[in-house]
This record gives C-alpha cells, sequence and structure tokens, in this order.
C-alpha cells in the first residue's frame, strides 16, 4: 500500500489506521502533506493548521514538497582545487569519459 501511494504522490494524504505511528515506519515519501487519523481533516491544513497550501501535484511530489521559504533562498556552490587534487581528478575524469566514450561510440 505504502509502495502504491508513494508511486502515485498524492497532493493530499490521509491516514486512518489504528496505529498512527504506522506512518511513520512504512516508507512514505511521496506526498505533498499527510493528515494523520479522522480528526486530522485536509481542510484543516489547507486553510489553518497546515504549513503552506501550496502542495505539489500531478505526482510532482515524487521529487519536490510544498512551497516553503526555502524555496526562495538561493544556494550557491563552489569549488577549488589544488593542483594535486587537479592530477587526480582529472585522471579520474579521463577514465570516466573513456569508459563512456566505449559504452556510447557516438559520444566522441
Amino acid at each position: 500500500m505504502a509502495r502504491l501511494s508513494d508511486l502515485y504522490a498524492a497532493e493530499h494524504l490521509e491516514v486512518h489506521c489504528r496505529d498512527l505511528d504506522w506512518y511513520l515506519h512504512t516508507g512514505l515519501h511521496n506526498y505533498g502533506s499527510v493528515f494523520l487519523g479522522e480528526e486530522t481533516c485536509v481542510t484543516y491544513g489547507d486553510k489553518c493548521s497546515g504549513p503552506n497550501h501550496i502542495l505539489p501535484t500531478k505526482r510532482v511530489a515524487r521529487y519536490t514538497g510544498g512551497l516553503s521559504v526555502d524555496k526562495f533562498l538561493k544556494k550557491l556552490t563552489w569549488q577549488r582545487m589544488t593542483r594535486e587534487a587537479n592530477r587526480t581528478l582529472g585522471a579520474a575524469a579521463a577514465r570516466w569519459v573513456t569508459a563512456r566514450c566505449h559504452e556510447r561510440p557516438q559520444m566522441v
């Protein structure tokens, strides 16, 4: 059941069972927002108790969550290498490219 739910990736997922902690151990990962138990209705989550009302639809919950402040943060990455690291990484990159070109000659 959990695998099917993750494949569907619902915007709103309601869990109704005797042991609501069951959800914590199921491996459910793909949903916009989960509502645990009959007292936790989607209407409340959408309008007043939930973290937001902007949730992923159309199976998008497979790779992202709902809108949050994190979506507005700019993430910057950087790299810096020593000459020795460049030699080591360059050799590894060359091996990888060579191996890939043998798999797919059209990449050359």
